[in-house]
């Protein structure tokens, strides 16, 4: 079975809501769709996609696969904060430290974080990016990617 798509919305109750999404459908026509519906695109910024990546790391189920930064081409950032996010992991940083360590290295770098990839033992990988599309084989994400989005919202 291939890649399930979804895009991120809030509805007038300001919950949050994961649409599926084909890839060969127009994206613009699609938003306007869910628009007419009465939703808003969700988009993430860094800040919250740290904080959702801190959500879903305080299981002890999900891993860091990867991260991509909008320059990709900057290896050395990625590394370090790979390496902040391997700490985090390992108990030697806390929230208020890895949220401290990545605000300087984005005020010195102007780092963002494009998407993450998160490992689950159960649930494979899920990429999720910052204009609010996420994907998996495995459809469980969608509960799993609400649960821990709201989590790191609120």
């Amino acid at each position: 079975m291939g890649r399930h798509f979804f895009k991120l919305f809030r509805n007038s109750a300001r919950e949050f809501v994961a649409k599926p999404f084909d890839m060969a459908d127009s994206y613009y026509t699609f938003l306007k769709r869910m628009n007419g519906e009465g939703l808003t695109q969700f988009l993430l910024t860094s800040d919250t996609m740290i904080n959702l990546l801190l959500s879903f790391l305080q299981s002890k189920n999900n891993y860091l696969a990867g991260i991509t930064l909008y320059d990709d081409d900057d290896v050395e950032a990625k590394e370090r904060i790979t390496n902040l996010f391997k700490a985090y992991t390992d108990g030697l940083l806390t929230d208020d430290d890895i949220h401290s360590q990545l605000d300087y290295l984005e005020s010195k770098f102007s780092i963002d974080l494009d998407a993450i990839s998160i490992r689950n033992n159960d649930h494979g990988v899920m990429t999720i990016r910052s204009n609010g599309v996420f994907d998996a084989y495995d459809v469980a994400w969608v509960n799993i990617v609400l649960r821990e989005l709201t989590k790191a919202w609120n």
